[in-house]
Order: C-alpha cells, then sequence, then structure tokens
C-alpha cells in the first residue's frame, strides 16, 4: 500500500496547496560530489559534536574530505537536498545515512557498507 502526502495533512484551509518535497529532496543527491557530506541542526544536542569532533577524525583517518553545512536558519534547511535536518550524511554525492552513529570511528565502516 503506497502513502499519499494528503494523508498526512490537516488543512484548516482546504483551498491550499498541499506540502510537496523539493526536487533536490526527491533526487537523493548533493551538490557536493567529492567525498563525505553532512548537514546537521542542532535539533538534536549531540549532533554538533559528533559533526564537528567524531566525524572529522573518522573522515581523516580515512583520509576522506569532509564538508560540514550547518543548517542554521530556516533558509538553509529548507533548500537542504533533504528532509531530515537533525543529520544527513551523503557520499559522493549521493545520500546515505540519517544515522548519527556513522560519525564514529566504530560504526563508519558497517554503516558505509565496507566492514
Amino acid at each position: 500500500m503506497r502513502c499519499r502526502a494528503q494523508e498526512f495533512v490537516k488543512k484548516l484551509n482546504p483551498n491550499v496547496a498541499n506540502p510537496a518535497f523539493k526536487d533536490s529532496i526527491k533526487s537523493g543527491e548533493c551538490a557536493e560530489k567529492n567525498g563525505i557530506v553532512v548537514y546537521f541542526s542542532n535539533r538534536c544536542p549531540f549532533a554538533e559534536y559528533h559533526v564537528t569532533q567524531s566525524m572529522t577524525e573518522t573522515a581523516g583517518k580515512r583520509k576522506l574530505p569532509l564538508t560540514i553545512i550547518k543548517l542554521d536558519t530556516m533558509e538553509k534547511a529548507q533548500n537542504a537536498p533533504t528532509p531530515a535536518t537533525i543529520f544527513s550524511l551523503f557520499y559522493n554525492g549521493k545520500f546515505v545515512t540519517t544515522d548519527l552513529s556513522v560519525c564514529m570511528d566504530s560504526r563508519f565502516d558497517k554503516v558505509m557498507g565496507k566492514g
């Protein structure tokens, strides 16, 4: 059974269009195609630490380029290539996971399918 977005919408005004994801989210890709790209916000109190500390160490050990993008405004969050604004990881431009534990060295290879 397939879910439709309108099944999850409670409209106060029935004449307003249903919410929809932007095309940039539907592709599952981000603009940066080299290495790891992380989008995160402070909606989770642990996200910034794990992204700036753990992910930096993990990427460094593997000599992988790392780009960190903090979604600190509504506009940045709305224009991100992911609906998961707490944490999203892309590798070589392709979406991989929203699992924050991928930042930790002990989990990276497993989540990335290399272990």
